[in-house]
């Protein structure tokens, strides 16, 4: 569990990660998509 959210650390939650782009030598910025509706369901 997260101190600082109250949420845990690992929900088991399937999401992509789409790109990423380094915003200098040591940052990076990732856009990850979680999808709103459980697998099998459409």
């Amino acid at each position: 569990m997260n101190n600082f959210w109250g949420l845990p650390e690992h929900p088991q939650v399937p999401y992509y990660r789409t790109w990423q782009i380094a915003a200098n030598d040591d940052t990076h910025m990732y856009e990850f998509i979680v999808p709103m509706v459980r697998e099998n369901v459409i």
